[in-house]
């Protein structure tokens, strides 16, 4: 039945009803924007454009409605902010357990090697699942809070929305390549068991075939940064890198080429590494002199991250060596002949590297959840800076928020003469944007006036 021309089982919306949803959907909004623009603001403390996440939490304008809606999202992203330690802690036991198996000092057969990365696959899959039972309830609950009468859910959305993309983007992306990679060591596995036949060399899985799950990640990304042209340019050097490394390795393993040595094979990942320093290096440095604003998560992220990076260096110079001397003699006795204290080193440089890169990670992925629990995850937006030059105003950059890979969010603010530091550094800030607007302020005095409005 329906009442005076409305659907059954709808009330009437009287003025007084419309008039206190949308002064409860004001108040809410105004709330959530005022925790924005105090927490967007300088912190001295911080260090930072925004000031450390754990700071917002305690704010009183966070109000519960706002609180509520951004602690309900979050819980989809909540499992998989562990997704870096799971990885990183399988990963240095299968380095310890590999390298032992390689220098022959155990013998494993290759599913107790391969193990550790199997349950990591194991605990990704609970993690990923997790996530997706928490996102199917959220929607549950969202669906049914449509249904009051005094629902603000346009307006929750613009809070729930951007955490869900965040957690549903990160979500999927791991997914995915857990799927590749677990694909590629059943495939490796095969390729060893095969080894371990009499009746078999090992020739009915190659090497190339083994690695299908791979090419079509590192092709697309390779792809993705020299034709859409998305990439920075070191970034696409990597990925060229990491594509020669393993065209290398398939002509040394499937086709027996005499030109190609193992050290050839680690080269270009030697190549990845010193790039992965450099960048660190600028990031680091430039929090120093203050062009980025890292928080205290990001910095301590910068220095696990160098000192992984130092590790994996000796590591692979070290098999380089190992290389080298193998083709001259034996490879075993070779390692044995190292000193106590280098031995040491080389098995424990893989996981220890391995170990600081997941717990730098794991630290970011910490930071940027409680930065989305105490600011939301809208997009902020950072007014343009508007500067006098000899041909008229034009607006600049000033400050601003870059996407940076493995440090999240990383504020930033060109360097001026202000500030002390440059008197400090000298020429080594040349690599970073520079805005003077004195220089510019007195070009425009010693420009001839047209008599024309700017």
């Amino acid at each position: 039945m329906s009442n005076g021309g409305l659907p059954a089982g709808r009330v009437p919306d009287t003025g007084s009803g419309r008039k206190h949803r949308l002064n409860a959907a004001m108040n809410s909004l105004n709330k959530s924007m005022s925790l924005r623009s105090d927490g967007d603001g300088p912190d001295e403390g911080g260090g930072g454009v925004r000031g450390e996440a754990d700071e917002g939490r305690g704010d009183p304008l966070l109000m519960n409605d706002v609180r509520s809606v951004r602690r309900a999202a979050l819980t989809v992203m909540s499992p998989l902010v562990y997704t870096w330690l799971i990885i990183s802690g399988a990963a240095a036991v299968f380095l310890l357990l590999l390298l032992a198996v390689t220098l022959r000092i155990l013998t494993l057969p290759y599913a107790i090697v391969l193990l550790p990365l199997w349950c990591a696959h194991a605990a990704l899959f609970v993690c990923h699942f997790l996530s997706a039972r928490a996102l199917s309830r959220f929607i549950t609950r969202a669906n049914a809070n449509r249904q009051r009468l005094d629902v603000a859910d346009h307006l929750d959305r613009t809070e729930y929305l951007p955490l869900l993309q965040r957690a549903l983007k990160f979500g999927l992306k791991t997914a995915a390549l857990s799927t590749c990679v677990l694909i590629f060591e059943i495939v490796m596995y095969m390729k060893m068991r095969s080894y371990e036949d009499d009746s078999n060399d090992g020739d009915t899985i190659t090497l190339g075939s083994a690695l299908v799950p791979i090419w079509p990640i590192i092709l697309g990304l390779l792809i993705d940064g020299i034709l859409c042209k998305t990439q920075h340019i070191l970034r696409v050097a990597v990925w060229v890198f990491i594509c020669a490394s393993m065209v290398l390795a398939t002509l040394k393993v499937d086709y027996a080429a005499t030109f190609v040595s193992w050290g050839l094979v680690i080269l270009p990942l030697e190549g990845v590494l010193l790039i992965c320093a450099s960048s660190l290096g600028y990031i680091v440095y430039g929090h120093r002199i203050g062009y980025f604003r890292l928080t205290s998560a990001q910095l301590m992220a910068g220095w696990l991250y160098s000192a992984s990076v130092i590790l994996a260096i000796l590591l692979l110079g070290f098999i380089v060596e190992m290389d080298r001397r193998g083709r001259q003699g034996n490879v075993t006795g070779d390692f044995w002949e190292w000193p106590h204290a280098i031995r040491l080193l080389l098995l424990a440089a893989g996981p220890m590297s391995v170990s600081l890169f997941g717990v730098g990670a794991w630290a970011v992925a910490k930071d940027e959840f409680n930065r989305l629990m105490a600011l939301g995850g809208q997009a902020a937006v950072i007014p343009m800076k508007l500067r006098l030059e000899p041909n008229g105003w034009t607006s600049v950059q000033s400050v601003g928020v870059a996407m940076i890979p493995m440090f999240g969010e990383v504020s930033f603010e060109p360097l001026d003469s202000t500030k002390s530091d440059i008197e400090m550094c000298g020429s080594c800030c040349a690599c970073y944007p520079y805005d003077d607007e004195t220089e510019v302020l007195e070009t425009t005095a010693s420009t001839p006036s047209t008599g024309r409005l700017a």
